[in-house]
This record gives C-alpha cells, structure tokens and sequence, in this order.
C-alpha cells in the first residue's frame, strides 16, 4: 500500500522538531550546550532520525513510537501553560500540542493503520 500523506507529513515533521532544537541550543544559545545536554540533545536526534525513517518505511513500530513518545509530550502541555508567561508562550506550546493531537489520532485511523499492516 502506498504511504499516506499524513504519515509523511509526520515524520517530516518529527525531524524538523529536534533539529530545531540543535539550531537553538548548540548554534544560537549564547553558551552552546555541552557535556550532559549535548548527550541528551544527540539522544534525541539519533531517537527522531530512527522514528522518522520507521514511519516513512511504515514499520508499526516505528508508528507506537512515535504515538508514545507524542502522548508524553502532550502530557507535559499543562505543566508548560501553567508556566508560560504570556499569550505568546501560551500559543508556543498549545500550537505543537494541536499537532500531536492531530498527529495520534492520525495514526489510529483505519486506512493509515492498513498501510503499516495492521488491520
């Protein structure tokens, strides 16, 4: 079955993610991160590159990854409000919890489920 447009657009996005995260904490932070954190930020890349390329070869395990590791970063949502200082912190963490909701609930569809061979 053909990958659908949804799974690429995820792990597109999946990639994007944490990259981001290197731009912003090893090429722009005023003290580029190192020792500990920088394990952690490698960890976490080397973790998004595997889930990424599991999705677009539509490994289902690549797929429960990826749906555990978005409901524990929506589990963090209320904390990160709770915290934020403005309306703009806000939207900067409700905007990416629309899209792992979107994104869950995405992958349990029916069809995408078919495609990585699960009925």
């Amino acid at each position: 079955m053909k990958r659908p447009l949804g799974v690429t657009v995820i792990a597109v996005a999946n990639l994007l993610g944490p990259l981001a995260l290197v731009a912003s904490e090893v090429l722009l932070a005023e003290q580029p991160a190192h020792g500990g954190l920088l394990g952690l930020i490698a960890l976490t890349v080397l973790i998004s590159i595997t889930v990424s390329v599991a999705l677009l070869k539509l490994q289902n395990w690549g797929r429960w990854v990826a749906v555990v590791l978005y409901v524990i970063s929506l589990a963090n949502i209320p904390g990160r409000v709770a915290a934020a200082r403005g309306f703009a912190d806000v939207m900067s963490v409700l905007l990416p919890g629309l899209f792992l909701v979107w994104a869950v609930w995405y992958l349990f569809r029916p069809h995408v489920k078919e495609a990585f061979g699960v009925s």
